[in-house]
């Protein structure tokens, strides 16, 4: 079974609401253009433990050799990776290459159960993510939708959708 941990960017309203919801697994922290979305990492395997103690740099250049191995692990590290050292471009392929990997799985007849419909909304959550943080809330919220209605027993596409609502709101009231 693929361990997740979520990666959080910094802020004290986030981190205390990720706390408030039970989260126990270990979460790292990262300060990040004002924003605050909550990301998953594949913990054991594909260098996740890199990514989690925020080796981004070191885990995107091992990384590498792992991905034909390990390819949703690999692709969900790396696309989180990317999206903490804002290389949003370099991100975006293997977001949706761990969104294609997990659907596939998710979707296959003899694997329906909810550990591959979590993955499945992981990877979805990380792009929405990226795309939140790359100007395209549209997308975001697309994403963090479909995130949800996976019901994949995870608080993440709730708590990204409620950041970025809060992001649009005070965007619309700044102008």
């Amino acid at each position: 079974m693929i361990a997740t941990t979520r990666v959080l960017l910094k802020n004290a309203s986030v981190a205390a609401l990720v706390a408030s919801l039970g989260f126990a697994a270990p979460t790292a922290f990262a300060d990040h253009s004002g924003s605050d979305f909550v990301l998953s990492i594949v913990a054991d395997m594909a260098h996740g433990d890199r990514v989690q103690r925020g080796d981004y740099e070191q885990a995107i250049r091992r990384i590498r050799f792992v991905d034909s191995r390990y390819p949703y692990p690999a692709n969900t590290n790396l696309c989180v990776a990317h999206i903490m050292l804002q290389q949003y471009d370099k991100a975006q392929p293997h977001c949706d290459k761990a969104v294609d990997l997990a659907a596939e799985a998710a979707s296959s007849t003899r694997r329906k159960d909810l550990h591959y419909k979590g993955e499945w909304s992981a990877a979805l959550t990380n792009r929405g993510a990226l795309r939140a943080l790359s100007g395209n809330p549209d997308g975001a919220r697309a994403d963090f939708l479909e995130a949800l209605a996976l019901n994949a027993d995870t608080a993440a596409p709730e708590i990204n959708l409620a950041q970025l609502e809060e992001t649009q709101a005070t965007d619309l009231a700044g102008n």
